[in-house]
């Protein structure tokens, strides 16, 4: 799967998956649904329709433990791989707040899936095919300084989106380990406060580890 459906496909699940009932008509949604598979591999399965949320089992900022890696969720977030997994079934592990907010749940997911070909053999390499796929639904895409998961250098990048009204920050945390690529997508209301939304994603830069030692 190229890079940039990849990152296409991830910012469509958080967006889709966390939306709740009172934002945007059916056919809105159904609309949207169609526009986000549009770019997707048979390699990748396209979202699919599912029901709204309502609400979702309580937070407890419990450790979520995915494919050779672990993280701690945002206090208040849990566990809700699930329900994006019935959106999207590529995703490897996701959290969420339990209920929406102005139509929409903050949440993080993360994909895990072979690097290929087109994601380079450094994070230069690998950087401008995030930015493109990102930039397929966000605006104001920024590169932000380079981070570290777990001792293992990672790029970082944000935008913005409008779903059904809602604005939305789209932050994504990636980096390649072996034949992996591990991207990270952290999609939160614009009207949560700016520094709670940075909090969000430091906690779960922050708290991540590699279940193995890493091949880089």
């Amino acid at each position: 799967m190229k890079i940039t459906t990849l990152v296409a496909t991830v910012v469509a699940v958080g967006l889709l998956s966390a939306c709740g009932g009172d934002n945007g008509s059916s056919d809105d949604r159904t609309e949207r649904r169609a526009d986000a598979s549009d770019s997707a591999e048979p390699t990748t399965e396209p979202p699919t329709s599912e029901p709204p949320i309502t609400e979702l089992p309580a937070g407890d900022g419990s450790t979520i433990t995915g494919k050779g890696y672990s993280f701690t969720a945002p206090g208040g977030w849990s566990d809700q791989t699930a329900h994006f997994k019935r959106v999207q079934p590529a995703v490897d592990k996701a959290a969420a707040e339990p209920r929406p907010k102005e139509g929409f749940a903050n949440n993080v997911n993360v994909l895990v899936v072979p690097a290929g070909p087109d994601a380079g053999k450094s994070l230069d390499e690998l950087a401008p095919a995030l930015r493109s796929g990102l930039s397929q639904f966000a605006n104001d895409v920024k590169v932000l300084p380079r981070t570290e998961l777990d001792g293992i250098e990672a790029h970082r990048q944000a935008g913005r989106a409008t779903l059904f009204k809602n604005e939305v920050a789209v932050e994504q945390i990636a980096v390649i380990v072996g034949d992996e690529l591990y991207n990270i997508t952290v999609t939160m209301r614009m009207s949560t406060p700016a520094a709670e939304r940075k909090a969000a994603a430091d906690a779960v830069i922050a708290s991540w580890r590699w279940r193995d030692p890493p091949t880089v």
